[in-house]
């Protein structure tokens, strides 16, 4: 597995956790206990795919929120510092940066956005966000 399908994998229950304010130490990214944690607490029953498409929902409208304010591809890269190449250490002399760009199109892919980093109709209809994808479209 390339680290950016794992990324890309969780990424929903990065957002989950941080709308259900958790703390990822704590709930180890288990949306079924953070399913079971909502129902809970507030009555719903939410099955643990519905948990997950709502952190999905909430990682497609932030993309949605920065394509719209400028914050594009061309921002998707790590800082000099982060993409720097150790000079010691077990990865002494190992770059990432030679591998990002290919990475960050793996990303995109699993992500269900198109090769700039916009989410795709099918993913937005998936999600129940068809009305994103005409916002995204005067974009273009």
């Amino acid at each position: 597995m390339v680290i950016s399908d794992e990324v890309a994998r969780t990424k929903g229950l990065m957002q989950l956790e941080d709308s259900a304010v958790t703390c990822r130490f704590n709930t180890r990214m288990n949306h079924k206990r953070l399913a079971e944690a909502i129902s809970a607490a507030t009555g719903w029953d939410m099955s643990p795919e519905e948990a997950w498409d709502i952190g999905r929902r909430a990682v497609n409208l932030l993309r949605a929120f920065n394509l719209q304010t400028g914050i594009s591809k061309e921002y998707d890269r790590p800082s000099p510092r982060y993409g720097s190449t150790p000079i010691d250490g077990p990865t002494e002399g190992v770059s990432i940066m030679p591998h990002w760009d290919r990475m960050l199109e793996n990303y995109y892919e699993k992500m269900g956005w198109n090769s700039e980093g916009v989410p795709t109709e099918k993913t937005l209809s998936t999600l129940g966000l068809e009305w994103v994808s005409d916002d995204l479209a005067k974009l273009e």
